[in-house]
């Protein structure tokens, strides 16, 4: 499922249109669709299910810390080298 599409000429997030998002916290902005996240997360963690392993997401790559807690929710793990720096900042 496209998290991102249009409603009528509209861009929206999942479903909520991103000029009210705009509008309320400003720009520029980033906007992340959690159900895209969680979703590829699944997916990923769901071809090494067999496996004994642990799915971990690069904290260097993207270091908000919204997005870091979805993945923990989802039991993620995170590359250690910049965890502690991103959680005391």
């Amino acid at each position: 499922m496209n998290h991102f599409d249009y409603r009528g000429r509209t861009l929206c997030a999942e479903r909520v249109p991103l000029p009210r998002i705009a509008k309320a916290v400003g720009t520029p902005t980033y906007v992340y669709s959690s159900a895209a996240l969680e979703g590829q997360f699944r997916v990923v963690a769901e071809a090494f299910s067999n496996q004994d392993c642990l799915v971990a997401y690069s904290v260097k790559a993207n270091s908000n810390l919204a997005v870091l807690e979805s993945f923990s929710n989802l039991g993620s793990g995170f590359d250690g080298r910049y965890v502690f720096r991103e959680m005391t900042l």
